[in-house]
Protein backbone atom coordinates (compact mmCIF):
# COMPACT_ATOMS: atom_id res chain seq x y z
CA UNK A 1 0.00 0.00 0.00
CA UNK A 2 1.31 3.41 -0.94
CA UNK A 3 -0.44 6.24 0.92
CA UNK A 4 1.24 9.09 -1.02
CA UNK A 5 -0.01 11.91 1.20
CA UNK A 6 0.69 11.19 4.86
CA UNK A 7 0.08 14.28 6.97
CA UNK A 8 0.06 14.88 10.70
CA UNK A 9 -3.73 15.17 10.54
CA UNK A 10 -4.02 11.76 8.84
CA UNK A 11 -2.13 9.85 11.57
CA UNK A 12 -3.17 8.67 15.01
CA UNK A 13 -0.64 7.66 17.64
CA UNK A 14 -1.74 4.90 20.00
CA UNK A 15 0.91 3.84 22.51
CA UNK A 16 3.93 3.09 20.29
CA UNK A 17 1.99 2.52 17.06
CA UNK A 18 1.16 4.94 14.27
CA UNK A 19 -2.10 4.35 12.42
CA UNK A 20 -2.92 6.08 9.16
CA UNK A 21 -6.60 6.98 9.07
CA UNK A 22 -6.90 8.81 5.75
CA UNK A 23 -6.70 6.65 2.63
CA UNK A 24 -7.78 9.32 0.14
CA UNK A 25 -4.78 9.03 -2.21
CA UNK A 26 -3.74 5.48 -1.25
CA UNK A 27 -2.88 3.05 -4.04
CA UNK A 28 -2.23 -0.64 -3.87
CA UNK A 29 1.04 -1.75 -5.42
CA UNK A 30 1.47 -5.42 -6.31
CA UNK A 31 4.84 -5.51 -4.50
CA UNK A 32 5.91 -2.48 -2.45
CA UNK A 33 9.37 -4.00 -1.95
CA UNK A 34 10.02 -4.09 -5.69
CA UNK A 35 11.87 -0.91 -6.64
CA UNK A 36 10.55 -1.26 -10.19
CA UNK A 37 7.03 -0.55 -8.89
CA UNK A 38 7.00 3.23 -9.21
CA UNK A 39 4.26 5.85 -9.16
CA UNK A 40 4.53 8.77 -11.58
CA UNK A 41 1.54 10.95 -10.65
CA UNK A 42 2.37 13.00 -7.57
CA UNK A 43 -0.24 13.42 -4.83
CA UNK A 44 1.29 15.29 -1.93
CA UNK A 45 1.41 18.21 0.47
CA UNK A 46 4.69 20.04 -0.05
CA UNK A 47 5.93 20.19 3.58
CA UNK A 48 5.69 16.38 3.83
CA UNK A 49 6.80 15.46 0.29
CA UNK A 50 9.88 13.34 -0.36
CA UNK A 51 12.39 14.74 -2.89
CA UNK A 52 11.54 12.04 -5.46
CA UNK A 53 7.86 13.02 -5.35
CA UNK A 54 8.69 16.68 -5.97
CA UNK A 55 10.98 15.68 -8.86
CA UNK A 56 7.97 14.10 -10.61
CA UNK A 57 6.47 17.58 -10.90
CA UNK A 58 9.66 19.09 -12.29
CA UNK A 59 10.05 16.34 -14.90
CA UNK A 60 13.30 15.70 -16.70
CA UNK A 61 15.79 12.93 -16.03
CA UNK A 62 15.34 13.08 -12.26
CA UNK A 63 11.67 12.13 -12.54
CA UNK A 64 12.05 8.37 -12.20
CA UNK A 65 8.88 8.01 -10.17
CA UNK A 66 8.58 7.15 -6.50
CA UNK A 67 7.74 4.17 -4.34
CA UNK A 68 6.87 3.25 -0.78
CA UNK A 69 9.90 5.13 0.56
CA UNK A 70 8.03 8.41 0.13
CA UNK A 71 5.67 7.37 2.94
CA UNK A 72 8.64 6.78 5.27
CA UNK A 73 9.93 10.27 4.41
CA UNK A 74 6.55 11.78 5.33
CA UNK A 75 6.48 9.91 8.64
CA UNK A 76 10.00 11.16 9.37
CA UNK A 77 8.84 14.73 8.83
CA UNK A 78 5.95 14.16 11.25
CA UNK A 79 8.19 12.76 13.98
Amino acid sequence: MLFQNILLSSCRLNEAKVKVVDFGFARRLPDCNDERQRMMTPCFSLPYAAPEVVSCIRGGAAAAGYGAGCDLWSLGVIF
